[in-house]
């Protein structure tokens, strides 16, 4: 069995959580390992773009499975890639300006 462009368009689409500070994306994580499927409601509703509704299908999915582990799993999953896009865009905010990060021209 082979992936084909579209499965994978798919996966790259269904795995892209929206991005939420850093707080919101520890506290969700938390949350999705004790209730499956609750961090990824509140980190999709908590988004900065508007409400995900491909992360709410998401949540849906790992709540309802939960009880074949495959929803916790998920959950978890789910949990670390908010967290990890989180510190990532953290990281890209933290970078210095080029020129110095001075955000201005400094003749000396």
């Amino acid at each position: 069995m082979t992936l084909d462009d579209v499965d994978k368009q798919i996966w790259a689409r269904v795995t892209d959580v929206p991005e939420v500070s850093l707080v919101v994306a520890i506290i969700s994580a938390i949350l999705n390992v004790f209730i499956p499927g609750l961090g990824t409601t509140v980190t999709a509703c908590a988004a900065k773009e508007n409400v995900s509704k491909t992360q709410l299908m998401m949540a849906l999915v790992q709540f309802f499975t939960t009880y074949v582990l495959v929803g916790w799993v998920l959950s978890i999953y789910w949990g670390y890639l908010i967290v990890m896009k989180s510190r990532n865009a953290q990281n890209q905010n933290m970078r210095p300006a080029p020129g110095g990060g001075h955000g201005f021209d400094d003749p000396h």
